[in-house]
């Protein structure tokens, strides 16, 4: 019979929701060279049919994953950005408009430092309802781990997909 896990293992898992930005320019392919692009307007009606009531809502300060929130039917308690949550650097649309594309993927170090911070975050809320606003590939880290073949699987999700995980 397995060992129960360590108190401090349990009391290190926290209960969130994940939300994808809803479909933008970028991934429909109208702008495949933009900074930061907008959502289409399939994104702005994907966007119109999520709701949900949380305590405390982080968001990516990238303008898809801000006008996925405000154009849905979420409330919130508080609503912040967090800028670790943006999406992985490496496509034109993953910088802000001020930003230098230096066109070199974001490194894995920096990822799994902002990953932490993320992870930090979250396990510090008290409230119980969190939702983190942002993107693919973003999540696809935060729920990574090791499968017995050495291949990294995580949750991917699609376009205005909203997931609860434990982090």
């Amino acid at each position: 019979m397995a060992d129960a896990p360590a108190a401090s293992a349990v009391a290190q898992r926290r209960d969130v929701w994940l939300l994808r930005h809803c479909e933008s320019e970028f991934n429909s392919g109208k702008d495949k060279l933009g900074h930061d692009v907008p959502l289409t307007e399939r994104g702005f009606a994907q966007a119109a049919l999520i709701e949900g009531v949380f305590d405390v809502v982080a968001l990516s300060p990238l303008r898809r994953a801000q006008q996925t929130l405000y154009s849905s039917k979420i409330k919130a308690h508080q609503i912040i950005v967090l800028p670790e949550l943006r999406e992985i650097k490496k496509d034109p649309c993953d910088y802000l408009l001020d930003e230098v594309d230096p066109h070199v993927d974001e490194s894995e170090e920096s990822v799994a430092r902002r990953v932490q911070a993320v992870l930090t975050w979250a396990h510090s809320q008290t409230a119980p309802r969190v939702l983190l606003v942002g993107h693919a590939d973003f999540f696809f880290a935060l729920t990574r781990a090791k499968g017995p073949d050495g291949d990294d699987y995580g949750r991917w999700l699609e376009n205005g997909e909203c997931i609860s995980v434990v982090l």
